[in-house]
């Protein structure tokens, strides 16, 4: 993962095969910031540790399956490995956790050149790929950052 130009109003990390398709095989994510430097330095977004989808001003998080209100997107982002986003009983089409910057906010969007993940034990997808989108429709127009290996319990630093 060596980004030279990441920055897509909205992020979403989307469980995968090696190949890219689209997988039920559920993710469930500890942790996960995004960082305006390489190897997970400067500033972080969410800034802030979470206590919602909306507690930072300006930053939304989202999924498209999350197994109960105990797992939700929020969890992801909260600096704790004991809480995690869960997609238990997720399909292939709404098997993604997402990040937005608001516009009103972020009306330039950060430059993302590294993101630090901890996928839980719980994680069934092998793979994940990193997509963004300006309008959030992610149906054709979104650019493709990557597909990544998955290693649980693992705190990964990828660019």
């Amino acid at each position: 993962y060596t980004p030279s130009n990441v920055q897509s109003r909205y992020l979403r990390i989307r469980g995968v095969t090696s190949a890219g398709a689209d997988t039920s095989a559920r993710l469930a994510i500890d942790e996960v910031r995004f960082w305006k430097e390489p190897g997970g330095t400067g500033t972080k977004y969410p800034t802030t540790n979470l206590t919602s989808d909306t507690s930072e001003t300006g930053i939304v998080v989202s999924a498209g399956h999350s197994y109960n209100q105990s797992y939700a997107p929020w969890k992801a982002c909260d600096s704790s490995n004991s809480t995690m986003w869960w997609a238990l009983g997720t399909t292939a089409a709404n098997n993604w956790w997402q990040i937005q910057w608001e516009s009103g906010t972020y009306p330039t969007i950060p430059i993302i050149k590294s993101m630090v993940i901890r996928f839980d034990g719980q994680t069934d997808a092998s793979y994940f790929s990193l997509k963004g989108s300006n309008t959030g429709a992610f149906s054709g127009e979104e650019t493709d950052y990557g597909i990544f290996q998955i290693l649980e319990n693992t705190t990964q630093t990828f660019g």
